[in-house]
């Protein structure tokens, strides 16, 4: 594994991703931009619904209900668009239908949990047709501002994680790693070996009487 500001070892590819990712929480201007990313990104998507919305019911091709599930659908695709490639744009793209698929069940799911939550919240209401608008008005606003908080942690920790970054040394540059070490060690060879006395380095001279002939 590299660490932030050191050099990798020879062979060994830098964890970028890895690196990236677990500092982004760390970074409160980097994490403050994708928080204003996320925000901007609601707004269009909202957008989006909306204009869908009117096209659809204002020309009377589908009820309001079913307009309303179609806005939502339309308005997920620049959502996930903006989500994927913008504000996590180093999330694993290894599996993108899991992703695409993740996105989707969270909205349906938001958007479910905001309907029951207004309905049960409009239905506990005080009598009075002003006060259940009020209560449905201030609990779909406070049960969207809840799960848009948690689907922004849901994305970041779950769905848009960084790719694991598996450091492995490949063929070329292990074998050049082998390569440089048995050099480096010749070269430490040749350096301890002329460094080394001439006593110490030179053999012995045989002793000529020895050799004489009796």
């Amino acid at each position: 594994m590299t660490v932030v500001g050191q050099r990798p070892a020879v062979g060994q590819r830098p964890a970028v991703g890895s690196a990236v990712g677990s500092a982004v929480g760390s970074r409160p201007g980097r994490n403050w931009r994708r928080w204003g990313r996320y925000a901007l990104t609601s707004v269009v998507a909202t957008a989006v619904s909306e204009v869908t919305l009117l096209a659809v019911y204002g020309e009377h091709l589908l009820s309001a209900s079913v307009a309303a599930v179609v806005a939502s659908l339309a308005g997920t695709v620049p959502s996930y668009a903006m989500s994927r490639f913008w504000i996590w744009p180093e999330a694993d793209r290894r599996r993108p239908g899991r992703q695409a698929a993740g996105f989707w069940l969270v909205g349906l799911v938001s958007l479910g949990a905001s309907s029951l939550l207004t309905g049960v919240a409009a239905a506990n209401a005080p009598s009075g047709h002003a006060a259940h608008v009020a209560v449905a008005g201030v609990a779909y606003v406070g049960t969207y501002g809840v799960l848009w908080v948690l689907k922004f942690v849901v994305y970041q920790r779950l769905l848009f994680r960084p790719a694991p970054v598996v450091s492995q040394r490949s063929p070329a540059l292990s074998a050049g790693s082998r390569q440089f070490s048995a050099a480096r060690r010749r070269r430490r060879a040749d350096v301890l070996r002329k460094s080394r006395p001439s006593y110490v380095r030179a053999p012995p001279l045989l002793d000529a009487r020895n050799d004489e002939p009796g």
